[in-house]
């Protein structure tokens, strides 16, 4: 305290009384309404006794000023101009907007009693205390909207959002009421978990005088401020008009537009927070390092921090070490508006101008709103246990709804009945709405009946205008108006539904495109050698010979992604170190020598074409959390995007798992949200140790819903034509895969069995979450990346990616492999030298391990009696084409599924669960699935080289035991 004294009067003996006051000032701003607390702790400030009047006002009032910290004298010099003018500007809000805020508290605060007397013991995570939050929120909006905002993405946790949803966005109140007694947000006949009320999201429209902005408020899990990236992630990919001919903005936020990432005005991350997890959460950081970082930049997030001055029981001093809850954000020149909660001028003041702010600048601004919280975390809690002198005061206050409304009486913007009246009629048509949501049902389909209480026309581009799914299977509209859910499918006529082939011609042209050097760049000699000109030649040698393997993993990853933006998709590629690649082998941008000018070489090597898309190649910073957050947000928007987030090593994406458990593993069945996000994650061991040798994909295929696992490796569909409604939503819990009629019927004519889906088809219309893949051929590389925008669908797709396949010459693919008629393979057959009778051994494998395998066998000189399959892709698990490559072999005496991780890791419980039944089946000569691999083991790998080199002497011991040689 001494400190910040002294600071104070050297400021005003060396600046004058208006440089403390703006330094200082903010440390005793009245900005309690409990008037409890201050940064100052005492009653001595330090700054001038008879310093100016107007400074004195200007930041000592119910807003206290954070912006001496910014980096650019302009910031400053801005800020001191709109604090020092702030109370000689005339009225904040006309009688109107003063009205508008009275209903919109009001609403909120009768919506909070109305859940409080017929929901006794529901925990909805009461916004009473904080109310002014909604004329804020709406402020922000509206002079976004104004300022030529023609979109605004909306992050927000749990407390006050179930107002929010009615009051400011328009969700139906009926139909949260019936998600509140029990219903499901999703019709029936499409399978999925759902989500309790507090995660519910919606969209609408909100017109403010002439203009109007799109509204959406996210999902959001109860992991806190995990939903801040995936927001910024959706603004962002909003901006870039990702996979869209055009973008949909206001006519102003068109002439505004200067270009992706760089100030357009188009769309708007609103964020809102909480004060113990905003100080407390580590992704909050990992999001704003990204504020201004070229690839992530939004043009500046607006953050509300609703500040009750308690997390759940924690205090301001148990919950951070920093004097505000807000202070991490200085960290990047942010201003910060701390705001008393009880002075509404004040709180739509500072919506207002942080809007102002972020519209000049492009750069993050926070509102400190200063609150408390009426109830306990949540409404059965006792807050008294922890806080007794603070819920004393708290108990004796009136709510701020009737306070406001008690001061408009007097200023004469009310009349004296008004609000007993407003109260009233909303109680009323609560009790309406709760009674209407008796008679909705699951066979509803659109649930949006009536007019919600608060305004708001839903006519969302991402999300049912009803926020319901309908029951005909469209997961969106918009922009997902095409894609369909996997169980809304006709079962396809080829695996991948999809063709992912293209001519010789067409491969060779997309595969030049990755090394078309532009006019101009000067690319160092070492590169030039070893990739523009090898890749051509190759390329030239596939063109004469398609039969020849020349093409490698690096090709075959940029030829994919070259057609695909010829086919007019954008590429989203992001990561540490994605543009040249972890191990030297993308290059998907080059650093031009002479000028030092980033080239993306994709999208200069056919400049100015019509209808191409474009590739955005981002290495990001040092962050996997925040990062795959925001790549998943982006892949929301739209599905023509293929968006891919690479690991620096796989072993990293675990800093990353709330995302992935989160939001990747579920928001399909609980919110039907698909994602067509790509995580590729390198892997392999090669000596590394244990941080730089396992992308752990068994906890991957944990997290996979395959009915496999409930089933004992009985892989069966079920149909539901003349089930009990409640044995049919007990299956469907119970993750069994269930059919529509239509596809039973299909399934039925297809198989002997009508309990087991039709051949080789199945695996694309059950409904496995994600898929996860470890390629072994970079052709099955290319069309995996390929198919995952192509096919109809979205699902989340983990690439267990190699190391050392990049360079490994016996790792390369024939242009064949890609041309007309190929397609994804998610099981590679064996080609053992002798015939299928006389194959004793069957090894199955993925990845890499099948070449470390086929050197083992051919060396041992048991290439004719071993057969080795690889299972491309072990989720979901191809059944049926393992179960015909057994039956290839009748004379099979051993089978065994080898793999390089120990038994304890690595895909092995997994393919135990789906091939063991059908091995016993299909290889009546066996013993069963055996497994071949290295010793448990407490962490991925070894850290000692001389171990890794043992473990890998006893594991090739092991595959050629019981080997019959020729």
């Amino acid at each position: 305290m001494a400190a910040r004294l002294s600071r104070a009067a050297s400021s005003a003996a060396t600046g004058g009384d208006a440089d403390a006051f703006r330094r200082f000032g903010h440390e005793v701003a009245t900005i309690d309404p409990l008037r409890e607390w201050s940064v100052r702790g005492d009653s001595g400030s330090g700054l001038p006794a008879a310093g100016s009047d107007a400074a004195r006002g200007a930041y000592t009032g119910n807003v206290g000023f954070e912006f001496e910290h910014c980096e650019s004298a302009a910031e400053r010099a801005w800020w001191a101009a709109q604090a020092e003018s702030r109370l000689e500007s005339g009225p904040v809000m006309t009688t109107a907007q003063k009205r508008n805020a009275h209903l919109l508290m009001t609403q909120a605060e009768v919506w909070e009693h109305f859940l409080g007397k017929k929901f006794v013991t529901l925990k909805r995570y009461s916004g009473e205390g904080a109310e002014a939050m909604l004329p804020l929120l709406d402020e922000i909006i509206g002079a976004a909207s104004k300022g030529g905002v023609g979109e605004v993405v909306i992050g927000m946790p749990h407390r006050g959002r179930l107002a929010t949803l009615v009051s400011l966005l328009g969700y139906p109140a009926r139909q949260l009421f019936r998600k509140l007694r029990g219903g499901a947000d999703i019709a029936a006949g499409i399978p999925g978990m759902d989500d309790v009320s507090s995660h519910v999201a919606a969209s609408c429209v909100r017109t403010y005088g002439s203009t109007t902005a799109r509204v959406s408020m996210l999902h959001n899990p109860s992991h806190l401020e995990a939903v801040n990236p995936v927001a910024m992630g959706k603004t962002r990919a909003k901006r870039d008009g990702a996979g869209s001919a055009s973008k949909w903005a206001t006519p102003a936020a068109a002439t505004a537009q200067s270009g992706p990432g760089a100030g357009s005005a188009d769309a708007m991350c609103l964020l809102v927070h909480g004060d113990g997890a905003f100080s407390g959460q580590g992704v909050v950081w990992e999001s704003l390092a990204m504020a201004t970082l070229p690839g992530f930049n939004v043009g500046g997030t607006v953050h509300v921090v609703v500040n009750n001055q308690v997390a759940f029981t924690a205090t301001r001093r148990e919950g951070r070490s920093s004097s505000y809850c807000t202070d991490v954000a200085k960290g990047i020149g942010a201003p910060v508006l701390h705001v008393n909660g009880e002075d509404l001028d004040a709180v739509v003041w500072a919506g207002r101008t942080a809007v102002a702010y972020r519209k000049k600048f492009n750069r993050d601004v926070l509102i400190d709103l200063v609150t408390y919280r009426r109830h306990g975390h949540n409404e059965v809690d006792q807050p008294r246990f922890t806080q007794p002198h603070m819920y004393s005061g708290i108990t004796e206050k009136q709510g701020f709804p009737s306070t406001y409304a008690a001061a408009l009486r007097t200023e004469g913007v009310l009349s004296d009945s008004r609000d007993a009246t407003l109260r009233g009629q909303l109680d009323k048509f609560l009790q309406a709405e709760l009674d209407a949501s008796a008679d909705l049902t699951d066979e509803s389909g659109s649930w949006g009946v009536g007019p919600a209480p608060f305004g708001g026309d839903s006519t969302p581009d991402d999300i049912p205008a009803s926020g319901l799914v309908t029951k005909d299977g469209s997961a969106f509209g918009g922009k997902w108006a095409g894609i369909r859910l996997p169980n809304a499918l006709e079962i396809p006529g080829s695996r991948s539904g999809v063709a992912t082939g293209m001519s010789f011609d067409d491969l060779v042209r997309v595969g030049k495109h990755t090394v078309t050097v532009p006019e101009g760049v000067t690319v160092h000699d070492h590169l030039m050698r070893g990739h523009f000109i090898a890749r051509t030649e190759a390329l030239d040698q596939a063109a004469s010979d398609p039969s020849e393997p020349v093409i490698n993993w690096a090709t075959a990853e940029g030829m994919a992604f070259a057609s695909l933006l010829d086919q007019g998709f954008d590429v989203r590629m992001s990561g540490q170190d994605v543009e040249r690649g972890t191990f030297s082998h993308r290059h998907g941008v080059v650093v031009c020598q002479e000028s030092g000018r980033k080239v993306p070489i994709l999208n200069e090597c056919v400049p100015g074409a019509a209808g191409r898309g474009k590739l955005h190649s981002v290495s990001s910073h040092l962050s996997e959390f925040g990062v795959l957050g925001f790549e998943y947000g982006y892949s929301l928007e739209s599905p023509g995007v293929l968006p891919v987030w690479e690991a620096q090593f796989g072993d990293f994406a675990n800093c990353a798992q709330v995302i992935i458990d989160q939001f990747l593993s579920g928001s399909e069945t609980k919110w039907m949200r698909q994602s067509g996000l790509v995580m590729l994650l390198p892997h392999g061991f090669d000596g590394a140790g244990p941080e730089h040798s396992s992308a752990r994909i068994e906890r991957f295929l944990q997290l996979v819903n395959s009915p496999a696992w409930a089933t004992g490796g009985v892989d069966v569909d079920v149909s539901l034509e003349g089930m009990d409604d409640a044995v049919s939503a007990a299956l469907r819990a119970a993750g069994v895969r269930t059919l529509p009629p239509s596809h039973a019927a299909a399934a039925s004519r297809a198989s002997p069995s009508a309990a087991v889906a039709g051949a080789e088809d199945k695996s694309w219309f059950e409904g496995i979450n994600f898929s996860v893949c470890q390629p072994s051929t970079p052709a099955n590389y290319f069309h995996l990346l390929r198919r995952q925008v192509l096919r109809p669908f979205r699902k989340p797709l983990v690439v267990v990616a190699p190391k050392t396949l990049l360079r490994l010459r016996g790792a390369r693919s024939a242009l064949a492999e890609m041309g007309p008629e190929s397609e994804f393979r998610p099981l590679i057959g064996a080609s053992p030298t002798g015939s299928a009778e006389e194959v004793k051994t069957v090894l199955f494998c993925s990845g890499r391990q099948y070449y470390e395998l086929e050197a083992a066998i051919n060396e041992a000189g048991a290439s004719a009696t071993t057969a080795i399959a690889r299972v491309e892709e072990i989720a979901p698990f191809p059944t049926d084409d393992l179960e015909a490559e057994l039956k290839r072999f009748p004379n099979a005496e051993r089978v065994a599924w080898v793999q390089e991780e120990p038994a304890n890791a690595g895909a092995w419980s997994f393919v135990r669960a789906h091939a063991a039944a059908v091995t016993k089946t299909a290889a009546p000569k066996s013993t069963g699935l055996e497994l071949v691999s290295r010793p448990v083991c407490p962490t991925p790998a070894v850290g000692v080289g001389s171990m890794h080199k043992v473990q890998e002497a006893l594991l090739k011991k092991d595959i050629l035991a019981t080997l019959p040689t020729e």
